[in-house]
């Protein structure tokens, strides 16, 4: 997957992964701060399921969106369905669990 294609904002890290400060000025560091949405973003391009939980919906309470990671936010992500040409817009807050069945990407 042409991952250009799908980072078109061309962000170049995660927002929240930096360098740690130190605590009371020992040489020991903090562990940086890392959000699901610094390791949706770091997996742009990669095809997934995404388990979503709707609490007041009657209708639609538990569902699964299916596609590839276009753009991740601190507080949504964009997911393409190439095979039936749908473009979802998923808040975060009703995000319960992403699966994938290739490797996903942990590192900075």
């Amino acid at each position: 997957m042409n991952n250009e294609y799908y980072n078109h904002f061309n962000r170049q890290t995660p927002p929240h992964v930096g360098n740690a400060p130190k605590i009371n000025g020992d040489n020991k560091k903090k562990a940086p701060d890392f959000f699901i949405d610094d390791s949706l973003f770091l997996n742009i391009g990669i095809r997934g399921d995404f388990h979503m939980s709707f609490p007041d919906s009657s209708t639609d309470r538990d569902k699964i969106f299916h596609g590839v990671i276009v753009e991740a936010t601190a507080d949504h992500i964009v997911v393409h369905n190439d095979k039936h040409n749908e473009w979802y817009l998923l808040p975060l807050l009703y995000l319960n669990y992403a699966a994938s069945k290739e490797q996903p990407n942990l590192k900075n």
